[in-house]
């Protein structure tokens, strides 16, 4: 058969399509498959980056819940032995040692051990099979069952405070996952993970450390503050038993001192956790802790009580005087001292400056020195066998002031400034001075 023009022509053309044709059909294949294998290799990607972020969270959940069990335990030992953790020594493991000794010590060891002083019993019974290296080999085991292969390595823990009424565990973990064909890999070194605690949770040691008094469930309640503080106020804080920050500008113990019995701060934890909030870059005031004590429920409890002292708790067992109180209260015996009456503005304040001696030209003025804020009443007691004439200047009242024996004399001081007083009595040289402010 022979082909016209026509028909030749036709031939070229179909076999001219049918080649497009084909080769659209092979171009359109291989970019599906292109395409296709793109696909999964976002898909794997995403689930190692969602994979990868869990297991970052994870590792802050396993810091905050094996430091609360820690930290229980911890707190529990004290109030069962009656012994602090001053003096603790972390027992070694798995290459881990805590460069101090102390409260963050011991429950490091437990936190990474599930031991306390190296050996398992009551203080750590929960904690086995519950640290935070038997959690990493638990996530190793189970990234498997979801076709990954994971390696974390813990590489430091340090536990610091947040505030004074938080904790802070600070970690850094190396955290290498790949898919089970090794075609998808992250690998992350030292990177940081926190976890704060709230110290609400636990009990106050130092109470029971100092008074050797029944546990009574004093947690690290936090007081309601105001710009200024009068009877009523302080009242509720008694009853509460709730706690107060303290600033640097101030000293008192934090939690961290108080698990080591100490009534003083460690400035070794207040470096730590300046340290800590620079490295964190977040603000940080104070870490300190303060609270009002009882002493009708010492009393209560067969304990000897000193109501001479403050009755803020660490001015109370540094065995600070206080001349002041406060009118109006439930708490009628309550005693504070001048400084934290200045701080909290204490308001319807009243102190008294005791004039003491031997009955002659000698005499002593308790303290020699007041400070206090503005609308003070002060009272002048002549606890001396003789009577005293005193004069102030600037004047508080006109002329002399006579105290016979047992007297007193009282004045409300509403202006800042300094007050010097002295005895006119022959012979007599003893001078005091109030500062109001």
């Amino acid at each position: 058969m022979v082909l016209n023009n026509k028909g030749y022509i036709y031939t070229v053309l179909v076999i001219a399509m049918s080649i497009l044709v084909t080769s659209l059909l092979v171009f359109y294949s291989q970019s599906v498959a292109v395409i296709s294998s793109d696909s999964v290799t976002r898909m794997h990607t995403e689930e190692m980056h969602y994979f990868v972020e869990s297991i970052k969270s994870d590792c802050s959940r396993a810091l905050s819940i094996t430091g609360q069990r820690a930290t229980a335990y911890a707190t529990n030992y004290i109030l069962i032995s009656n012994k602090s953790l001053e003096n603790y020594t972390m027992r070694p493991c798995q290459g881990f040692k805590y460069p101090t000794n102390g409260s963050q010590a011991a429950i490091t060891e437990l936190m990474l051990c599930g031991t306390f002083q190296g050996a398992t019993g009551p203080e750590s019974r929960y904690m086995q099979n519950n640290t935070l290296l038997d959690w990493i080999n638990r996530t190793e085991q189970n990234s498997q069952k979801l076709k990954f292969n994971s390696d974390i390595k813990l590489n430091d823990l340090t536990i610091g405070l947040y505030d004074p009424y938080n904790l802070l565990i600070l970690s850094h973990f190396d955290i290498i996952v790949y898919d089970e064909f090794n075609q998808t890999r992250y690998a992350g070194y030292n990177i940081p993970i926190t976890a704060v605690i709230p110290a609400s949770i636990l009990e106050d040691p130092l109470y029971y450390l100092q008074f050797s008094m029944p546990p009574s469930m004093r947690v690290y309640k936090k007081c309601v503050t105001y710009p200024y503080v009068n009877g009523s106020v302080i009242d509720s804080w008694i009853t509460e038993k709730c706690y107060l920050p303290v600033s640097f500008t101030y000293s008192a113990p934090s939690v961290f001192d108080r698990l080591d019995g100490l009534s003083q701060p460690n400035p070794a934890y207040v470096t730590q956790a300046i340290n800590l909030s620079k490295e964190l870059n977040y603000t940080l005031s104070g870490i300190g802790l303060e609270s009002m004590l009882d002493l009708n429920e010492l009393i209560g409890l067969n304990v000897s009580v000193n109501s001479s002292l403050s009755q803020i708790d660490h001015m109370y067992w540094n065995k600070t005087v206080a001349y002041c109180w406060v009118k109006g209260m439930d708490y009628s015996s309550f005693r504070i001292d001048t400084d934290h009456a200045l701080r909290y503005k204490v308001k319807d304040l009243y102190c008294a400056i005791t004039i003491t001696g031997n009955g002659g030209a000698a005499e002593n003025y308790t303290p020699d020195a007041l400070r206090v804020p503005v609308n003070t009443t002060v009272y002048w007691v002549n606890a001396d066998s003789i009577s005293h004439t005193l004069v102030i200047n600037p004047n508080l009242w006109v002329g002399n002031a006579t105290l016979p024996p047992g007297g007193r004399l009282e004045k409300m001081i509403t202006t800042p400034g300094t007050f010097n007083y002295m005895c006119v009595n022959p012979g007599h040289s003893a001078a005091g001075t109030v500062i109001v402010s």
